[in-house]
């Protein structure tokens, strides 16, 4: 059902849209003032700003399908840092290392569900790096502990990418010039004659369903992290699966330990 979510939101404004229209031609008499064909241009221009829009939004949504897999890449090498350093100094405690990372690690998880907010997170990163900083003291090589500090930094720069994506917009002018064509699409289809009862309904509801569910596509795609508080995707967010599995397999690590 998670794939008609779109066209479900959309259908209360198609058919807002085509009652006005049927009471403006059976209840008022409304005869219109234009043909179908002089609003093509309109049209046309619609259909080119959606996708201009579409696109751009796209091209941003293919680079964010990236970050969960780069996110559980990092912290799984971060751990295998941690665990060559545990092994090579007998006196670190590799379970409380991995205690420690596993907590960052839910921690994000967390924050993409808005359970933890952004200082909240980036205060554990710090806390965390600063505990990695310490392993130089414990004598593991300076290389190593860099390594694992790079990782880390990695990881807080992509979160802060998220974070930038989910509170911004693609182009808010762009927006607002979508918002004022397809309002005037929706305005013209009001003042349009057609040639009969059958064929208003069916232009009517199909343009105004298609405009509809365009804008409304674009507006989800251009929210890719905005999850349920179980973490499931309601529509076009990107799966955070690389993450939950590799906390699993972190958490089945621990146990074992």
């Amino acid at each position: 059902m998670k794939k008609w979510k779109l066209l479900f939101a959309s259908l209360p404004i198609v058919l807002v849209v085509l009652a006005a229209k049927l009471i403006l031609t059976e209840v008022v008499r409304f005869k219109g003032l234009m043909e179908l064909s002089d609003i093509g241009m309109i049209l046309t221009a619609g259909i080119f700003l959606v996708g201009l829009m579409l696109t751009g939004v796209l091209a941003d949504y293919k680079e964010s399908e990236k970050f969960p897999a780069e996110l559980a890449s990092s912290l799984e090498s971060v751990e295998e840092t941690l665990v060559y350093s545990a092994n090579s100094k007998p006196a670190l405690n590799a379970v409380e290392l991995k205690k420690e990372l596993f907590a960052v690690s839910t921690s994000m998880y967390q924050w993409f569900l808005k359970k933890v907010s952004t200082e909240e997170l980036l205060q554990i990163f710090t806390a965390f790096n600063n505990s990695i900083q310490k392993l130089e003291q414990a004598g593991i090589a300076p290389n190593i502990v860099i390594k694992a500090m790079t990782d880390i930094q990695n990881v807080r720069k992509i979160l802060l990418r998220i974070n930038v994506i989910s509170r911004t917009n693609f182009i808010s002018a762009g927006y607002s010039l979508l918002e004022l064509v397809l309002t005037l699409i929706m305005t013209l289809l009001m003042i349009t004659v057609f040639k009969g009862i059958t064929s208003e309904v069916i232009i009517v509801f199909f343009v105004s369903l298609v405009y509809t569910y365009a804008y409304l596509l674009i507006k989800d795609i251009d929210a890719p992290f905005e999850y349920d508080q179980d973490g499931s995707v309601r529509g076009t967010e990107i799966p955070l699966f690389p993450i939950t599995e590799y906390i699993e397999r972190a958490k089945d690590r621990l146990e074992k330990a």
